[in-house]
């Protein structure tokens, strides 16, 4: 998982500092499709025995996220918050305060991530399904003096999570999933799984339509397996008037932690 982690940092520090994506058709989506099939989540505030996640503003213009604010949260500590900005006028391009750290960054006719290479030479690859669900993410680089690959792999049954299989040098974990009944309608990313998915600290990213469409539906629950470790977590949702998830409840480390999301 520390690759991954690694990684997310490096494009922090990049998105901060300006870069415009490239893609292999002038005519292609220049991304920031909502995802939301209702209202877009414009905030999203976690309390409780929070492991490490971040809190975010969005704010957007013409259906497209514009910008971003986040705050890294842990165990009732917080980061400084951090300002990212966003156009797609000629290509995606990310702004704010930082120093490049990212050498290329590639998109598909959907407008979604699909290649990024970072100055030290770490390349990290997404692809999508044909419906447009993202099935993998590959990080490939040198650490330390030493080569490293971390791969997931992710599987959909009925445009729900079934399986997301993380393979890299620790060996692998498996999160495997059970979904509600209740329709994803604000494309909310479920917890604990950004950093599987290439996105922890910067999941602006997956809410501004780059990473791909969300599930279906919302996650039940969630068990996370490794070297015959098992840990599991369970989802409650609470929603207003209009149907839009305002609430999730679910245990960690057999404490509560409660995230609100604001529309």
């Amino acid at each position: 998982m520390k690759t991954f982690r690694f990684f997310a940092t490096l494009l922090i520090i990049t998105l901060c500092a300006g870069f415009t994506s490239c893609s292999d058709d002038d005519d292609d989506n220049n991304g920031g499709n909502t995802i939301s099939k209702g209202v877009p989540v414009v905030s999203i505030t976690r309390t409780g025995n929070v492991p490490e996640e971040m809190n975010w503003i969005f704010a957007y213009s013409n259906d497209k996220l514009t910008s971003a604010q986040g705050q890294l949260i842990y165990f009732g500590q917080s980061d400084e918050k951090e300002n990212y900005g966003i156009s797609y006028q000629g290509g995606i391009q990310f702004t704010g305060d930082g120093a490049d750290e990212i050498s290329k960054i590639e998109t598909n006719k959907n407008g979604y991530i699909t290649f990024i290479k970072t100055t030290d030479d770490a390349e990290i690859s997404y692809e999508y399904t044909a419906d447009g669900y993202l099935k993998s993410v590959t990080e490939v680089g040198t650490d330390k003096g030493r080569d490293y690959v971390h791969k997931t792999i992710i599987t959909y049954t009925n445009g729900c999570y079934d399986k997301i299989v993380v393979t890299d040098s620790d060996g692998e974990t498996t999160y495997t999933f059970t979904a509600t009944t209740d329709e994803n309608k604000n494309g909310v990313l479920p917890e604990l799984i950004s950093e599987s998915l290439g996105c922890f600290g910067c999941e602006f990213i997956y809410y501004a339509g780059l990473l791909g469409k969300p599930v279906q539906k919302l996650v039940k629950s969630m068990s996370e397996s490794n070297n015959n470790n098992t840990k599991s977590y369970n989802f409650s949702y609470s929603f207003d008037e209009l149907g839009n998830v305002v609430l999730c409840q679910y245990l960690y480390d057999n404490k509560n932690v409660t995230v609100k999301y604001g529309y």
